[in-house]
C-alpha cells in the first residue's frame, strides 16, 4: 500500500503521532524519501515524540539511530541499552506546505510537551 502524502502540517501532526502510523526502528523508507519523521520512546505506558525532525526520511533516521548525527538525540539513542522503547513515524509531504517548526510545535501541543531532544525556537541549550 503506497503512503498518502499530507499537504498541510495539521496533517503532518496528526500522522505522526496516530498509533497505528508508529513502526519499529528497522522499517524504514526507501532512501529518498522526504518529509517529517518522529522518534517516539515508550514512558509511562505510551509513546511520546522525543524527537522531530524534516529532510531524506532514512537518511535523517539512520543518523539518529546510529549515533552519527553530532546531535544530543543520536548520543542518546547510541547510547540507550534497552531500543525496544524506540518507535519511529513518518510522513511524506513536500516542504512548502509546512514548516518544520510548526510541526514540532503541533506535536508538543497534542502530547503536552515538547520533544525532549528538539530545541525551542531560540533556545540553544
Amino acid at each position: 500500500m503506497a503512503a498518502s502524502m499530507c499537504t498541510n502540517f495539521f496533517c503532518i501532526c496528526s500522522r505522526l503521532l496516530q498509533q497505528n502510523e508508529i513502526r519499529e526502528v528497522d522499517n524504514l523508507p526507501l532512501a529518498g524519501t522526504h518529509g517529517m519523521y518522529c522518534i517516539l520512546e515508550l514512558k509511562v505506558g505510551i509513546y511520546k515524540a522525543i524527537y522531530v525532525g524534516t529532510g531524506d526520511i532514512r537518511v535523517r533516521l539512520l543518523s539518529h539511530l546510529n549515533g552519527y548525527d553530532n546531535q544530543k538525540i543520536g548520543s542518546y539513542l547510541k547510547q540507550k541499552v534497552d531500543k525496544s522503547k524506540i518507535k519511529i513515524s513518518w510522513v511524506i509531504a513536500d516542504k512548502g506546505c509546512y514548516t518544520e517548526h510548526d510541526v514540532i510545535q503541533c506535536v508538543a501541543t497534542a502530547q503536552g510537551e515538547w520533544p525532549e531532544f528538539n530545541m525551542q525556537k531560540g533556545n540553544k541549550s
